[in-house]
């Protein structure tokens, strides 16, 4: 759930930074580095259009910081859980990560 509302953002991100001049090299995925960057600008004395493009930028890199902290928590939580139950062993099989382990665990 909390990935594809990611995905969401970080396209209508990329997609805006691509039209707009606003300083960060569009042209590949953004890194973790350009969100970060983009989520700590501030507003600048430039022409309406962009400040307003660089505000929306702004609002979709900090949504974007906000999910992967949820994303983390959500990891770490799934993870305790899974410890918890009879399916632990699961984590000893290569290729199980937490998000499998919880659905065979939930199965």
């Amino acid at each position: 759930m909390f990935g594809t509302e990611r995905t969401r953002y970080v396209n209508a991100l990329t997609a805006l930074l691509r039209v707009t001049l606003l300083g960060i090299d569009a042209r590949k995925p953004l890194s973790n580095a350009q969100i970060l960057q983009v989520a700590a600008w501030r507003t600048r004395d430039e022409a309406i259009e962009l400040r307003i493009a660089r505000a929306e930028a702004v609002r979709l890199a900090q949504r974007i910081g906000e999910l992967d902290a949820q994303i983390k928590d959500n990891t770490s939580e799934m993870t305790s859980l899974v410890k918890l139950s009879e399916g632990k062993e699961l984590f000893e099989l290569k290729g199980v990560g937490p998000v499998v382990a919880a659905v065979c665990v939930a199965a």
